[in-house]
Order: C-alpha cells, then sequence, then structure tokens
C-alpha cells in the first residue's frame, strides 16, 4: 500500500504548488496591477491570467518569462489585449504557453539558454498586429497553433506551425 500512495502524493502534491496570478488594472492584493509584477512573483508551473483593461486598451509592458508559465485572459474564448516584447530565457525542461495573446505591436523572442530543444514553447490562438514570433535558437521547440500574423514573420528552427494566417512570413 505505501508504494502505491507515493506516486499519489507526489503528483498531488506538485498540482497543489502551482498558483494562478490575476493582472487586473489598478489590481489590489491578491491581484497584480501589472503583467511584470506577476511574472516577477511566479515561479515554475504557475497561470498568468490577465483580465483587459477598458476599452481592451493593451498592456504596455516588455516582459522577461524566465519560468514555465502559462499567459491566459480571465474571460473564456477571448483576447488578452497587450504591447510589447515577451523574451523567453532558454532553460532544459522550461516550458512557456500563451492561450490567446492579442499583441497589438511586438514580438515573442528569445534569449539562449538550455540544451537543444531544452524549451519548449507553445503560442496557441494569438494574433498579431505588427509583431512576429522569433525563436530561430536550436534551445527552443515552438508550436504555433492557430495564430494571425497581420505583418509579422514566424522564424523557428524546431517545431510546428499548424493553421495559422502569416503575412509576410519566413518558417
Amino acid at each position: 500500500m505505501r508504494t502505491s500512495l507515493l506516486p499519489f502524493l507526489l503528483f498531488g502534491s506538485l498540482s497543489l504548488s502551482a498558483t494562478d496570478r490575476i493582472v487586473e488594472e489598478f489590481g489590489q492584493p491578491p491581484a497584480y496591477a501589472n503583467i511584470t509584477s506577476a511574472v516577477s512573483a511566479a515561479v515554475d508551473g504557475d497561470r498568468i491570467i490577465i483580465k483587459n483593461r477598458a476599452g481592451n486598451i493593451p498592456w504596455i509592458e516588455n516582459i522577461t518569462v524566465s519560468a514555465s508559465l502559462e499567459f491566459l485572459s480571465y474571460d473564456n474564448d477571448s483576447f488578452f489585449y497587450v504591447q510589447g516584447d515577451y523574451t523567453i530565457t532558454g532553460a532544459t525542461g522550461r516550458d512557456v504557453t500563451f492561450v490567446g495573446m492579442y499583441n497589438t505591436a511586438g514580438d515573442i523572442q528569445f534569449a539562449s539558454g538550455g540544451t537543444t530543444r531544452g524549451t519548449q514553447v507553445h503560442v496557441i490562438d494569438g494574433w498579431f498586429v505588427n509583431g512576429s514570433i522569433l525563436m530561430d535558437s536550436d534551445q527552443f521547440e515552438v508550436d504555433i497553433i492557430g495564430c494571425t500574423l497581420e505583418s509579422g514573420v514566424v522564424d523557428i528552427n524546431f517545431g510546428n506551425v499548424v493553421g495559422c494566417d502569416i503575412d509576410g512570413s519566413t518558417v
């Protein structure tokens, strides 16, 4: 009985350690007033859940991601609006996911680190008005699924581009 209970306890404790970090304009604790502060407080496995600002004015920030994080909209089936570059620092075992990002002017890009194909990046259902996905480093494996890039490019070394509308891109 001890051997069958141990894996359950280990997996149960891993899922309990993740935190949802809510970003909300004028956010009061436990919410965060901007994306930068939520990312700074986050640890591997956390989710950054972003409430749109009034009138869908984008969050204007350049973000460096140095942990395994998931970025999501607070509202189901909608975008979260941002403007700025998202730089992902590579590390072996790191996994970064963006679901529903609407970036008005900015890129998803890399900072070197980790091993070959050691960092996983997933960009799902995103919209880039004036930006690109620039992950052309051997340390990153990138999946871009269902995204629209109005005037941007996709540049990756490893990964997949599936069901995207890309204007002026090199893949």
